[in-house]
């Protein structure tokens, strides 16, 4: 600070810009503008006459005494701080005491006092960028270890959301291959099940003609072994009804001949010509095969009637009522509807 204005002086001392250029004047120094500059021998001047002014009109320099001037100086410094610019306004105050010396050493100490403003503001200047500069990385660090606490809780939940799905993916393919050898079983039960009624039917067909062939046989089997051991007596062709002036034997081979051809057409298994329709008795809950059973037709034919109103269902699964009178209409039979409980009363 060598240099300053008379304007920048009169604030410094603490007096008015006019006071000081007519006392700049009358210490002989040629500044009549506030804007002029002021040099360390014009301040130690100023200085000189101001302090004969104060020696009570005596020629000869007074006793040596204190000054003290007070200076008040504000200055602005403009920080960021998160992005904002922030005005710091520094306001500092001085108190400078001069002791009447010989001319040098009054010049020496107002550049001493002024080397130690310009100190003193560098060391406040310095001391705010540096709060500045520590605000800064407080601020950057806590970011950053919210940005880090933000990726890790976002990799921990895409880390968890690929594993359900994953789990999910599992679930699925062991749901579908179930479904698939399911269907697979239902598919082999449905094509087994017209083979094993049909055998069916087929077994007791066979079963009822060889029980009526048999039995036929055995009618006429009867009367000759009562014939042969009926020679001594006289009613054994009685008892088998025969014409006393034809032979036993011819005519019971006639008859058993006759028995033969006709029997099929008595007791053969015919198909009804008209469509038959039952009352079918269904309880709350009945099984495929039984309802089949009840109907009296296959159990496939009843499965594929089934798989045409919607249900998927085996020969041995169990079906409520309501399903079941619902396929007995569509088959053309009548459902009749009965509880258990009431079935026990």
């Amino acid at each position: 600070m060598s240099e300053v204005t008379v304007r920048e002086l009169a604030e410094v001392v603490g007096i008015p810009v006019d006071r000081l250029l007519v006392q700049l004047v009358k210490s002989g120094l040629p500044h009549t503008d506030a804007d002029q500059q002021l040099n360390e021998q014009d301040k130690a001047q100023l200085l000189g006459h101001l302090r004969d002014l104060h020696s009570d009109g005596k020629t000869e320099p007074a006793t040596p005494r204190k000054i003290t001037l007070k200076r008040k100086s504000v200055n602005e410094l403009k920080i960021s701080s998160q992005g904002r610019k922030k005005t710091v306004t520094v306001e500092v105050r001085k108190r400078r005491t001069y002791v009447r010396s010989p001319e040098k050493q009054a010049v020496d100490s107002v550049a001493v006092d002024d080397g130690d403003d310009a100190k003193r503001m560098e060391e406040a200047k310095r001391a705010l960028h540096d709060e500045a500069k520590r605000r800064h990385q407080e601020i950057d660090e806590r970011l950053r270890a919210e940005e880090e606490v933000r990726e890790k809780e976002e990799t921990a939940r895409q880390i968890e959301e690929s594993e359900k799905r994953k789990v999910a993916a599992e679930e699925r393919a062991r749901e579908e291959e179930k479904n698939k050898d399911r269907e697979k079983v239902e598919k082999q039960q449905a094509a087994a099940a017209p083979d094993s009624m049909r055998a069916k039917v087929e077994a007791t067909l066979a079963a009822e003609q060889a029980a009526v062939i048999s039995e036929k046989r055995g009618d006429t089997r009867k009367p000759e072994r009562g014939a042969r051991r009926s020679e001594k007596p006289k009613h054994g062709r009685a008892e088998l009804h025969v014409a006393t002036e034809k032979s036993g034997r011819r005519r019971k081979k006639t008859k058993a001949r006759t028995v033969i051809k006709t029997s099929p057409s008595r007791h053969g298994f015919e198909l009804p010509t008209a469509p038959v329709i039952r009352e079918v008795s269904i309880p709350e809950t009945i099984s495929v095969a039984e309802l089949a059973q009840r109907m009296s037709i296959k159990s496939s034919d009843l499965i594929k009637a089934m798989m045409n109103i919607g249900s998927m269902v085996t020969i041995n699964q169990v079906i409520d009522q309501d399903t079941a009178a619902i396929v007995v209409e569509e088959l053309g039979h009548t459902p009749v509807m009965f509880k258990e409980d009431s079935v026990e009363d």
